[in-house]
């Protein structure tokens, strides 16, 4: 009798670090690689004295953002906490509006039985021969 009472509660055991597990790494997977489209879909084509300038559009980047936590993230957990924090990647200052070419994404969100999980992801745009500023011939 006390061997099965004790092969219960370690199949219970196996049980409850299975779901553990599974719910930690995906919503790892969601918050640490979400698709490009997602930050490239937020980047406006501006023109400013014939230069091509690169940022991102705050409330569509959060719009987005959003839509893909409430995709792909709900499937893990229902609690979730989202902090966006949008700087100028020239100076590293604060950004109020316009010329955001980074921000940093803080994600807090509760696994199971109280135990949280927070991430911060910073995301930036560079410039390069193939995108940044540019001059318009």
């Amino acid at each position: 009798m006390i061997v099965l009472y004790l092969g219960f509660i370690l199949v219970s055991c196996v049980m409850l670090m299975f779901s553990y597990t599974y719910q930690f790494s995906g919503i790892n997977r969601v918050l640490l690689s979400p698709p490009s489209e997602v930050f490239e879909s937020s980047v406006p084509l501006t023109i400013q004295k014939e230069e091509i300038v690169l940022y991102y559009d705050q409330e569509k980047l959060k719009e987005n953002y959003e839509n893909y936590l409430i995709r792909e993230l709900t499937k893990y957990t229902s609690k979730y906490e989202v902090e966006y924090y949008f700087y100028n990647t020239n100076d590293g200052g604060f950004c109020d509006i316009e010329n955001c070419s980074g921000v940093e994404i803080k994600v807090e969100t509760e696994v199971m039985l109280g135990i949280n999980l927070t991430r911060i992801m910073n995301y930036e745009i560079k410039e390069s021969e193939y995108y940044g500023k540019r001059s318009i011939n």
